[in-house]
């Protein structure tokens, strides 16, 4: 899902999603991916 929605969106959003956070090395992208997982929605949804 991952892959997926980074192929979705604009580059700059690209980046931003690709920063790690403060709380450890997680990106942005794997906290969006989370929820969308435990959501259900799909790639295109998010």
């Amino acid at each position: 899902m991952k892959d997926k929605i980074l192929e979705l969106v604009p580059g700059s959003v690209k980046k931003l999603l690709q920063k790690k956070v403060k709380d450890g090395n997680r990106c942005i992208i794997d906290l969006v991916v989370d929820d969308a997982t435990a959501y259900g929605f799909e790639p295109e949804q998010v």
